[in-house]
């Protein structure tokens, strides 16, 4: 009984060593497939790269342009700011309140709110 087990055995591990020789390898197609996807992102960073250099070469402005857009949009943002806090303020919201629902320091707000009481 023991000889016949063993025999079963010795020829199930044959079959396997023979098996896994046949057997193709997956490593080989994966190493291609992260090569391919590889090359492909190197290309894809370049061209990203070129249109980064394209659109900074058609948007060369001015340093004193850009300089006097920002002034200009800092003051808009302020004004839109103030008016959000007095409109806020004017609907019955607390300074805390409308501090943390615009995001901005509550003395901040308060002198907002404060400059707003005096020119009404």
């Amino acid at each position: 009984m023991s000889l016949i087990l063993i025999i079963i055995l010795l020829v199930l591990a044959i079959v396997s060593l023979v098996l896994s020789f046949m057997k193709k390898s997956d490593t080989a197609a994966l190493e291609k497939e992260v090569d391919e996807r590889s090359v492909h992102l190197l290309k894809e960073n370049s061209a990203l790269r070129e249109r980064i250099n394209r659109i900074e070469d058609v948007l060369q402005i001015d340093s004193s342009q850009s300089n006097h857009n920002f002034a200009t949009e800092q003051i808009n943002l302020n004004e839109l700011l103030k008016q959000e806090i007095t409109v806020l303020y004017t609907t019955g919201l607390t300074p805390e309140n409308i501090a943390i629902k615009t995001a901005t320091p509550l003395d901040k707000v308060e002198k907002i709110i404060h400059d707003y009481v005096q020119n009404v």
